[in-house]
């Protein structure tokens, strides 16, 4: 296959899978931190992206590299419904199994340990835990709101969890209603954090 002939047929595929996707030039340009020239370029084949913008965007529309190279009648992209029911049953599935973990070890410390005072505690212990997973996953799939509640909320049973410790463990123990203090500066640090990281956003579309 000649390169003019090569680059015509990915240029049309761009084209094809950037219209499927319902995005501009200019907002694709955005997410890829290129101009909206070098798309266009791409598109009139006047030019080819590279191979990592191009896995970029076959991992964008959900196909592969080797779809971009080949001659296609229609490009129809995967159901975007289908990809985020199936991201929200692994996240569901991840945090159903901690929840699991948690009640096997309340029922076998019951079992085993019966005048143990603190068969809740792995309840406890679940819910950072759960917000580690949940923030994992997010940061993964760039659900970027679900990742900044999960990082607040994880400051928040993290310090919970080390605070009912404590005080299951030392209950004399004064002040410690101070360890959440702590949680302060953090929680400013994230919201600064994810502020600083909208407007680097919107300045990139800007551009």
């Amino acid at each position: 296959m000649e390169q003019e002939e090569l680059n015509r047929i990915v240029a049309e595929n761009l084209a094809k899978y950037r219209r499927a996707a319902n995005l501009t030039q200019l907002e694709l340009a955005a997410r890829l931190n290129y101009s909206d020239k070098s798309v266009s370029k791409w598109e009139q084949g006047n030019g080819m992206p590279d191979i990592f913008v191009l896995y970029r965007l076959a991992e964008m529309y959900g196909v592969t590299v080797n779809d971009f190279l080949c001659k296609h009648e229609e490009v129809a992209l995967p159901d975007k419904r289908k990809g985020f029911f199936s991201r929200g049953m692994i996240m569901a599935m991840s945090v159903g199994l901690t929840w699991l973990v948690a009640v096997v070890a309340f029922v076998f410390t019951m079992l085993l340990a019966p005048d143990f005072a603190g068969p809740w505690l792995p309840f406890v212990y679940a819910l950072p835990v759960t917000f580690i997973i949940l923030l994992v996953l997010s940061s993964v799939w760039k659900f970027n709101i679900l990742r900044a509640i999960a990082a607040s909320a994880l400051i928040w049973t993290a310090l919970l969890s080390v605070f009912i410790t404590l005080r299951f463990a030392l209950p004399s123990a004064p002040n410690l209603w101070m360890l959440f203090l702590i949680g302060i500066p953090l929680q400013l640090l994230i919201v600064l954090w994810f502020l600083f990281r909208g407007r680097q956003r919107r300045g990139k579309k800007e551009e």
